[in-house]
This record gives C-alpha cells, sequence and structure tokens, in this order.
C-alpha cells in the first residue's frame, strides 16, 4: 500500500508533468469506484477543465481543477501512469485523462 511519503511523491511529481494542463475527455472503465456521483456527471465536470494543482490531504491525491476538486486513493497498489502502453496489467487501468 502507498505509504504517505510516496503519495506525496506522486503529487511532486506529477505537478510539473501536468500542471496547466486541460483536460480533452476521461474514461472511467470502474464506475464502482465513483461514490455518490455518475459517470456521466464525472466525465462532464472534469471534461475541458485545467489542473491548477496537486493537493494532498493524508493519502488522499486531490486535483484542483477549478471549482471541481476530484479526490484520488490509490488503495493497495494504485499508481499513475503517464502513458498506459506502460502499464503491466491494462487490464487494471480504472481511469483514463487525455488532455489537449
Amino acid at each position: 500500500m502507498p505509504e504517505l511519503p510516496e503519495v506525496e511523491t506522486i503529487r511532486r511529481q506529477l505537478i510539473p508533468l501536468y500542471r496547466g494542463e486541460i483536460i480533452s475527455d476521461v474514461s472511467l472503465k470502474t464506475p464502482s469506484l465513483l461514490k455518490n456521483y455518475s459517470v456521466e456527471d464525472f466525465q462532464r465536470d472534469l471534461t475541458g477543465r485545467q489542473l491548477l494543482d496537486f493537493l494532498r490531504r493524508g493519502k488522499f491525491l486531490i486535483f484542483h481543477c477549478g471549482e471541481v476538486y476530484p479526490v484520488f486513493h490509490l488503495g493497495m497498489s494504485g499508481i499513475f501512469l503517464q502513458n498506459k502502453a506502460e502499464s503491466r496489467y491494462p487490464q487494471h487501468i480504472h481511469l483514463e485523462m487525455k488532455f489537449f
């Protein structure tokens, strides 16, 4: 399970790669990961938003997208990939974001 220092490292790695980028598309492969949110609302609320910053609260990663703040928990073995071709287990990619 990623511990707090690993989550902070991931947050710091995401900043130079994606801060300021605009989300062009969101694809959710596992809808059950959303809590109190429909897939359609999630996609609509994130598409076209700019990633302003990456925050961390405990082991949760928070993407600051204007008025929208999606919160991610990496669970037991979660990771963020820059390129899904890097995954040894593509069947376990649950969320994909594309950028302009």
